[in-house]
């Protein structure tokens, strides 16, 4: 299974402590340059900078093979114009994006789609994660952005469509 993720998931994962979800999940994540040099920018939290400094083996970096598309350029931040490429290059089963913009072009292009809280929910689904609300708060206190209706309705999905 080939997945592919933006930078911001990671971010909130590996800020909070969770990235080891992801490999539990899926094999291997793939990412393009664009979203190492996010990660490691030095705006960049600290403890995000040392973690992907010394990533794990379960993250491969991968180039593109052609030039970016002018499109996601002109709408997209590099990382995310680069994970929305990449994942089309490598006929990728799964792309992980938050932003909507991004997931906007994404889905025109046909990439199948998830983000941080699919992400959760898949882990509280295959008993990865026991708690998946609380990791959601931390990641919140770290920044991430989503609205509380979207909160609310993963709450009931995580009762109802991941329920055990």
């Amino acid at each position: 299974m080939i997945v592919v993720s933006n930078t911001s998931p990671l971010h909130y994962f590996i800020a909070v402590q969770y990235a080891d979800v992801l490999p539990q999940l899926f094999t291997e994540v793939h990412v393009p340059p664009a979203v190492i040099r996010e990660l490691s920018h030095v705006n960049t939290p600290v403890a995000i900078r040392q973690w992907i400094t010394n990533r794990p083996a379960w993250l491969a970096v991968d180039s593109l093979k052609r030039p970016l598309d002018v499109d996601l350029v002109a709408n997209l931040d590099q990382g995310e114009a680069e994970a929305i490429q990449l994942a089309d290059e490598r006929h990728a089963d799964l792309l992980i994006l938050d932003e909507s913009e991004g997931r906007a072009i994404a889905q025109r292009r046909g990439l199948p789609l998830t983000g941080a809280l699919g992400i959760l929910g898949l882990a509280y689904q295959k008993r990865i994660l026991e708690e998946p609300l609380i990791v959601l708060a931390a990641m919140r206190e770290k920044g991430f952005r989503i609205h509380d209706e979207l909160a609310s309705r993963f709450q009931h999905l995580l009762r109802t469509r991941y329920a055990r």
